[in-house]
């Protein structure tokens, strides 16, 4: 393809983004509905088939608009009226864009998208059905129903719970019936009340599942089809018991000897298990974490369909194996199904698909490392293997090497977003700062950033020889709305608030400050910068929540300016204001620890929080989490140490009820 040529097909991917993108701001300002997430979600996964097409990555293009045309069609059968149907005509108007677009490139790789109108009778005709007369379950148990712990749970556990109930493959989870209920990131998989329509039955009856386990008997898809006609009742006070424990005695017994061997093969061994004594030559985030990166991505790292069930996109998916089990076997080298596949022992040599064998070395490193026990020395076991390679890459490398990549991803970010639109640059030892804006203007930012700098190390007691990121930190100053918007969805995949004019990123490579540079006053600049400085000094620690970060930067922002200067009066104002409403609103703290409360809200809720420790009576607390997280370099273990148990404390601080939430029990 010629210049000219690609030029015009970049051109008109990029008219039918903004189409979408324009349906997509059309949809909020109807009545809420939960499709409008999720038509946000459709919405998104197009952006990010753009970016693909962009990248020539023509199939993964075309496989991220199947995924949305099947979510959309999911949607729309489950919207149950025609008012929330009306929400998604915009998305879908978009997405017939995108596919009529990539079909003159690929149109047998394309999944078919039915018209508005067809899909609008199809889902109003669903609709319209009338539901079958349910019974509950205990009501079932007496008569003649199928019981879904009796008669279907057995053999879920048994058959998906590989890839499903130890885990959660393609993002659908049978952990418990009210992760079943829920379904996949695709949609809901099954329909209560209508067998013929839920996803669950289709892909059973077809064969494509359950791949790892045995095979479903035309007798169990029978009671899984009879359990769903009759309405899928469940009893409500087990929606949340692991399907294991749900299972009786009976039902386990009565499943198949090779099924329960799969199901006993399966349950993956206790990670806390696996931490390294200290006395290993060989490390799983330096040494191994990049051979499996370098030579297993497409298939089991980042893999748009997973080959033999294996998932190696961080170490816990890793360590559960795939269809055939675990692959390692750890202080047995031998033994394990993972060097046998790499040295050609077992069935097909790893890496297939033409890759080259790996080499002699590297095969000698994964070798020494599971005789030395197959430890794991990250931080989390369910980081992605980039982030933790990253760290510990950062980790060994020096300061001025970690600010040089820093350098070049951020150089890199800024061509995803503006393509060649080259960067204006000045850096010191502390900060990186590029934009769109004058080489002046670019100078003076840097000078405001130390400024700020100093001012925020002053604030919070910093020690001169700590760092606020090893590697300094990036600084992108854009000129105008649209442009800092646009380097939020490009970048980040998300819609930037419309509030902020300032935000912060951090993990194992990326630290940066974006703002919405300001022409006419400098101290506009200065805040902004000193906010989001603040907050990613905070994120420094390990597990510290982006609503807490992003709360402690505005908190100190009223330490610093909140006198002083009109701006950061105007915008604690505001804060201020609205504080009470969102608090008022919570049911409770389990969405905002579980992140599920959308990012604005949760900000305002951390700086409500921080505010509060910082007050007369509070700020020995505060001081005192400062000076633990100095010590124990962990949010969740300085809050316990200066505070008290964090769900707990948090609620009683906003005065709401005291929920235990599934990400800190």
């Amino acid at each position: 393809m010629n210049n000219k040529s690609n030029n015009h097909v970049l051109i008109v991917f990029k008219i039918f983004l903004i189409v979408l993108s324009v349906a997509s701001s059309r949809s909020v300002c109807l009545a809420q509905s939960p499709s409008i997430d999720s038509a946000d979600s459709i919405r998104q996964q197009v952006v990010e088939a753009g970016q693909a097409f962009k990248k020539g990555e023509l199939d993964q293009a075309i496989a991220l608009v199947n995924r949305s045309s099947e979510q959309l069609k999911r949607l729309a059968l489950e919207s149950g009226n025609a008012k929330s149907l009306e929400v998604l005509k915009p998305t879908h108007a978009g997405l017939s864009k995108a596919h009529e677009f990539l079909s003159k490139k690929n149109s047998k790789a394309l999944n078919d998208l039915p018209s508005w109108a067809d899909l609008k009778k199809l889902a109003l005709e669903k609709s319209s059905k009338p539901m079958p007369q349910t019974t509950s379950e205990s009501q079932s148990k007496t008569g003649s129903g199928v019981v879904f712990a009796d008669d279907v749970a057995p053999w879920l556990v048994a058959k998906c719970g590989n890839c499903h109930i130890n885990g959660s493959k393609g993002g659908f989870s049978m952990g418990d019936i009210a992760s079943l209920m829920k379904g996949s990131k695709a949609g809901v998989v099954l329909f209560p009340g209508d067998s013929a329509s839920s996803t669950i039955v289709e892909v059973i009856r077809t064969g494509d599942m359950p791949r790892g386990g045995g095979k479903v008997t035309p007798a169990e898809l029978a009671k899984l089809e009879q359990w769903i006609q009759q309405g899928a009742t469940y009893d409500k006070t087990v929606a949340t018991k692991p399907l294991p424990l749900l299972v009786s005695k009976t039902a386990s017994a009565g499943a198949s000897g090779d099924s329960m061997e799969a199901s006993a093969k399966s349950s993956p061994r206790n990670l806390d298990d696996m931490k390294p004594t200290g006395k290993e030559t060989v490390s799983f985030s330096r040494d191994i974490a990049p051979i499996l990166m370098a030579n297993c991505n497409g298939c089991h790292v980042d893999a748009t369909r997973l080959r033999g069930g294996l998932n190696m996109n961080n170490f816990s998916m890793f360590s559960k194996g795939g269809d055939s089990g675990e692959i390692v076997e750890p202080k047995n080298a031998a033994k394990s199904l993972l060097v046998q596949k790499i040295k050609g022992m077992s069935g097909d040599r790893m890496p297939s698909g033409g890759r080259p064998a790996l080499s002699d070395s590297n095969i000698q490193l994964i070798s020494k490392w599971i005789e030395e026990g197959a430890s794991f020395d990250g931080q989390s076991t369910t980081a992605s293997l980039a982030t933790i390679n990253a760290k510990a890459w950062s980790e060994s490398a020096s300061y001025e090497e970690v600010m040089e990549r820093r350098r070049e991803r951020a150089l890199a970010k800024w061509k995803v977003a503006y393509g060649n639109q080259k960067p204006y640059e000045a850096s010191d030892k502390n900060f990186v700062v590029m934009g769109n804006i004058s080489q002046a203007a670019i100078n003076t930012v840097l000078v405001t950033a130390n400024q700020a700098n100093d001012k925020v190390r002053k604030a919070l007691k910093i020690d001169a020889s700590d760092e606020l990121a090893k590697g300094g930190v990036a600084i992108f100053a854009i000129k105008g709305r649209y442009d800092y918007s646009e380097f939020g969805k490009m970048t980040e995949s998300r819609s930037l608030p419309n509030s902020w004019n300032s935000h912060w990123r951090r993990d194992a490579l990326d630290v940066y400050v974006a703002i919405l540079y300001d022409s006419k006053d400098v101290a506009v600049n200065e805040a902004n910068l000193s906010q989001q400085l603040a907050s990613v000094w905070v994120s420094q620690f390990e597990e510290t929540p982006a609503w807490f970060a992003d709360g402690f930067g505005r908190s100190v922002l009223a330490i610093i300016g909140g006198k002083s200067d009109p701006y950061s009066k105007s915008q604690l104002k505001s804060w201020d204001e609205q504080i009470g409403t969102i608090v008022r609103n919570m049911k409770g703290t389990k969405e905002l620890l579980d992140g599920k409360m959308n990012e604005e809200d949760a900000a305002l809720v951390g700086y409500g929080l921080c505010r509060k420790m910082m007050d007369v009576n509070g700020r020995r607390q505060f001081s005192s989490l400062l000076q633990s997280l100095g010590k124990t370099k962990s949010f969740p273990q300085a809050f316990q140490l200066a505070i008290g148990p964090l769900e707990p404390s948090i609620a009683a601080a906003l005065g709401l009820p005291s929920v235990k939430a599934s990400k800190y029990e």
